[in-house]
């Protein structure tokens, strides 16, 4: 469970940098607004993927070790659950700060 915690506060820390980012490169001024939305997009789904890869590399092998030692394997479940609300959260809550940052 510490590994899953570890990443989410990594995970967390990625999207306020990828933030801190978009704002620094709105600022400069050396990008239309749509570019500059299409280059933080597709920046997000790239973290998504790598976040997701890491995930369920740490789910399966939870899950795995929870075989392996004749747990019951539902709480993986509420693991994978917690993360996809996470997920969803944190991507309405980014691209809602960012289309405020646009709209300026």
């Amino acid at each position: 469970m510490l590994e899953f915690e570890e990443m989410e506060i990594n995970f967390r820390k990625s999207l306020e940098g990828l933030v801190d980012e978009a704002v620094e490169d709105y600022n400069s001024g050396e990008y239309s607004k749509s570019n500059l939305a299409d280059i933080y997009l597709q920046k997000g789904e790239i973290m998504e993927e790598e976040s997701d890869e890491k995930f369920y590399k740490l789910l399966i092998n939870l899950e795995e070790k929870l075989v392996q030692n004749s747990f019951k394997t539902d709480m993986t479940k509420d693991v994978e659950n917690y993360y996809i609300k996470l997920k969803k959260y944190e991507k309405n809550r980014i691209i809602d700060k960012g289309v405020d940052l646009l709209k300026d």
